[in-house]
């Protein structure tokens, strides 16, 4: 399922995987137009629902068109907890008798002091859809843990299949229009709260005389942030030294990472990175706070991990980037990522996990 944001990029990624694997794949999305064509190219048919926006989205689902897509299917894979589409294919899994698995994407954590509508969508949809699924998917260990505790499954129905990477395409490599001619740290996410592009502008003023030849480049969708961070990075110290460059398809953020100094993730809360694993491959090092789910960073020294302030992540930042081994860390971290999150044996995992459902 599409909802947006990371859980789109990883649906793609399982989608395309398990249509190389030989599965046969259909796909059902609230918004899929920019990627159906590569889906046809993979021979995975999509249903795109659409949507209308009240004060949250509502995808337009015909019950009847989602009904022949699940009764086609052996298993249904859904991808993410707080939304619409979610629930009703979970409601359509249960009334013609096909099993289902559930990946929240690291949205179990809305749980934890979430306001009235989250505790309420969860009473009435969430956890019927919770208990519903055959298997629940966590993205890190510490994720998968937390599943099993907080809703007493057992151990052998909580898999873990993290984040993937593909193998590096030499071809991009052209530096994307935009972007500064000189040295600069990448930020790629949604400019939204959770994502915390606020918190790297605090920690880039802190550092920027400290390297006053570096720029700071910010990728990705508005969610209401950009007008804020914008009349913030016109200010000094940050003036003439922040980029902001919009959404980056994955051939141009591909050339964006393989350019920068360091990629930076500032989140208050995240399971796991996928961004972070792409820079992985490329060999850049990461500066991820540990609300990124990827403690492991540190373990290896592939870079810096630490807390979501802007005092932290300044002084992470300026560690990394005066650090003479950060092309080592980088390497390091390419191998860990190369070894451990390659797409093709992960979706192999998840097809046993399927199987098993058959």
């Amino acid at each position: 399922m599409l909802p947006g944001g990371g859980t789109a990029e990883r649906t793609r990624k399982l989608a395309k995987y398990l249509a190389l694997a030989g599965a046969e794949v259909r796909v059902v999305a609230i918004d899929g137009s920019a990627i159906q064509e590569e889906f046809r190219d993979c021979r995975i048919e999509t249903y795109v629902t659409g949507s209308v926006r009240l004060r949250y989205v509502v995808p337009l689902v015909s019950p009847r068109t989602l009904a022949r897509h699940v009764q086609w299917a052996d298993c249904c894979h859904l991808l993410g907890h707080w939304n619409l589409l979610s629930v009703a294919t979970a409601r359509a899994a249960r009334t013609h008798g096909k099993p289902y698995v559930l990946c929240p994407a690291g949205e179990f954590a809305g749980l934890i002091g979430g306001g009235a509508v989250k505790r309420v969508f969860h009473a009435v949809f969430g956890r019927s859809m919770v208990d519903g699924a055959a298997r629940l998917i966590a993205i890190t260990d510490a994720e998968r843990q937390e599943m099993i505790a907080r809703f007493a499954r057992p151990p052998g129905e909580v898999v873990t299949i993290p984040n993937g990477a593909e193998e590096p395409d030499p071809a991009y490599m052209a530096k994307p229009s935009g972007l500064p001619e000189g040295a600069y740290a990448l930020f790629l996410g949604r400019l939204t709260w959770i994502k915390g592009p606020d918190l790297l502008l605090d920690a880039f003023s802190r550092i920027a005389k400290e390297f006053p030849g570096l720029s700071l480049v910010v990728a990705g969708r508005d969610f209401g942030l950009e007008a804020a961070l914008r009349a913030k990075a016109a200010t000094a110290p940050l003036a003439g030294r922040v980029a902001f460059v919009g959404f980056l398809d994955e051939r141009r953020r591909t050339a964006a990472l393989r350019h920068a100094e360091c990629l930076v993730l500032p989140s208050r809360s995240e399971a796991m990175s996928m961004v972070a694993v792409e820079a992985g491959v490329e060999g850049i090092p990461v500066v991820v706070t540990d609300r990124c789910g990827l403690d492991v960073v540190a373990e290896i020294d592939g870079g810096e991990v630490c807390p979501a302030t802007p005092e932290d992540i300044g002084r992470a930042m300026a560690r990394l980037l005066s650090d003479p081994e950060r092309k080592a860390k980088g390497e390091r971290w390419r191998s860990h990522v190369l070894e451990h999150y390659r797409w093709k044996p992960l979706v192999d995992r998840l097809l046993g996990e399927l199987e098993t459902l058959r």
